[in-house]
């Protein structure tokens, strides 16, 4: 049985059209565009949040590479100068808005 993935109606698997709703069986829905939506980020919020809470505003997208990198970075900063840890939040706040630009598509 095939099920239709407008209405949930299940067909026979040589149907072309769900006999409840006419949708076409044969297509499957846009997955990828589904996925995008889902995980919207607002940049805005992106960009403050290095000020709030450091290197852990990575953690607010999917990518968790530059989050360890930006914590050994840190880490390494404060170990060297004390100081030098501050003059990565800039980097920081530039990369989470434009991070958050590229989820959504527009950059």
């Amino acid at each position: 049985m095939a099920k239709c993935p407008k209405c949930g109606a299940r067909n026979d698997e040589d149907s072309d059209f769900c006999e409840k709703c006419g949708a076409s069986l044969k297509q499957k829905p846009d997955l990828k565009e589904k996925a995008v939506q889902g995980k919207r980020k607002n940049p805005a919020l992106a960009a403050i949040l290095p000020l709030l809470i450091g290197v852990f505003a990575y953690l607010y997208f999917p990518n968790y590479k530059k989050f360890f990198a930006y914590l050994a970075a840190v880490i390494i900063a404060f170990a060297l100068f004390n100081w030098a840890a501050y003059l990565l939040t800039p980097w920081m706040m530039y990369d989470c808005y434009r991070e958050a630009k590229k989820i959504n598509g527009e950059g």
